[in-house]
Parts: C-alpha cells; sequence; structure tokens
C-alpha cells in the first residue's frame, strides 16, 4: 500500500488505508478504467485511449452547446410589433 501525507485531522492510521488512484490496489470513481491490468499498459496506449476519450468528451459538450445557442438564437430573433404612444 502506497503512504499519503495526512491532512489535517487525521492520523496515520486512517492514512494508511488510503491507496492513491495511480497505485496496486487503488480505485477512482470511474478510472482506471482497466484496473489493476492497466498499471502494465504501455504509457503511449494510455495516453492515446484517454486522449481520445477526452476529445468524444469534448465533441459531446459541443454539440450539446451547438443546439443550446440554436435554439437561443430562434428564441432572441422573434420579433413583435408594440405600438408606440404618441
Amino acid at each position: 500500500r502506497a503512504l499519503c501525507t495526512p491532512t489535517r485531522g487525521q492520523d496515520m492510521a486512517e492514512v494508511e488505508e488510503d491507496v492513491r488512484i495511480c497505485h496496486k490496489g487503488g480505485k477512482g470513481l470511474l478510472l482506471p478504467l482497466g484496473g489493476d491490468a492497466e498499471l502494465y499498459w504501455d504509457n503511449r496506449l494510455k495516453v492515446i485511449l484517454y486522449g481520445m476519450g477526452l476529445i468524444y468528451c469534448f465533441l459531446g459538450v459541443s454539440i450539446a452547446a451547438d443546439m443550446f445557442m440554436a435554439a437561443i438564437e430562434r428564441i432572441t430573433s422573434k420579433q413583435k410589433k408594440v405600438p408606440v404612444p404618441r
């Protein structure tokens, strides 16, 4: 197990149980995708796979933002005639 530095309010017993995500046995919410087996993958492969995943996520965000902006343009382009009192 990897040791992390204790933060305020933690003692060493709590810290020893904490394993960093990049060390064997470490788990995150989503990553590493391959579990402990991913530690043995070539770094270039991991860079390519995670880079493609990042680009895919940004592409999804850009599509959603484009749809949102089209809706905003449609709403703001409506014209209404308002009579001005004289």
